[in-house]
């Protein structure tokens, strides 16, 4: 829950700020909110079927059953989220690169995480290998870079905040 509720926190937080700091409506920020609301959604859902998952007692259920309910979990927590993540974090990278309102570097990091989002959903079409269960490329993949993305993009927010709060008094 605390994860979900800091997630969109940071998102409606990105969105505002791309939407002012554009001249024209591109509809990037809006793509990049749905996306990330998407995002939401599929995390929550994972984590409804982990959960349930984890309090049907054995035998309850047959094992094809468990196996579907397993694949689900598997799916949503992995390949799915990655879909609409690739998605918001192409699109506030792009939005970003359109009006200048992040570093080069931010906007290619962006890229580079959406790309790795994107690998990460290949889960969908291939039972096994890189992208479902492997715990070094969801580390590396969809984890870490969207977690160095992440702490970048708020670090750049709260520093461009703070200088134009720091202007207005002065």
């Amino acid at each position: 829950f605390p994860t979900l509720a800091f997630f969109l926190w940071f998102l409606v937080g990105l969105t505002g700020y791309l939407r002012r700091m554009s001249t024209h409506d591109e509809g990037l920020p809006s793509y990049a909110l749905v996306s990330g609301v998407c995002t939401a959604v599929m995390a929550l859902i994972g984590g409804m079927l982990g959960t349930a998952l984890g309090f049907v007692p054995r035998g309850a259920l047959d094992p094809r059953d468990l196996q579907f309910l397993w694949a689900l979990s598997a799916l949503a927590n992995s390949a799915f989220i990655a879909m609409s993540l690739a998605i918001f974090v192409f699109a506030s990278a792009h939005s970003m690169r359109r009006h200048s309102s992040g570093g080069v570097w931010l906007v290619w990091l962006g890229y580079l995480t959406a790309l790795g989002e994107a690998i990460m959903t290949f889960g969908v079409f291939y039972p096994s290998g890189m992208a479902l269960n492997n715990a070094a490329a969801s580390l590396v993949l969809g984890f870490g870079l969207f977690a160095i993305w992440t702490i970048s993009v708020s670090v750049t927010l709260i520093a461009q905040g703070t200088r134009q709060l720091v202007g207005s008094i002065a």
